[in-house]
């Protein structure tokens, strides 16, 4: 990101008082596997309205939670993820 300053301000001058803004200048690697991790899909899919664990299906529609590391339901839904993987 050239100004991450810059964004931070024209994000708060577009925000309600209460409103909340993530920037996110994700570390993409080469390869799929290289960003298959936590941080890599909740880049991937966090959006304004709701943030979706595309390979689990898990959504939730309080992405402020989530930010704010209520992450309880995307890690049950890893886990079970994982499992149903193991045993395959």
């Amino acid at each position: 990101m050239a100004d991450p300053a810059g964004a931070a301000l024209c994000a708060r001058e577009a925000l309600k008082s209460d409103g909340h803004c993530l920037l996110v200048e994700p570390m993409a690697g080469d390869h799929l596997a290289d960003n298959l991790n936590p941080v890599g899909r909740l880049n991937y899919c966090t959006r304004a309205k709701m943030v979706k664990d595309l390979r689990t299906d898990y959504e939730v529609g309080k992405p402020a939670a989530v930010l704010d590391a209520d992450i309880d339901g995307i890690l049950e839904a890893a886990i079970r993820w994982s499992d149903r993987r193991d045993d395959e």
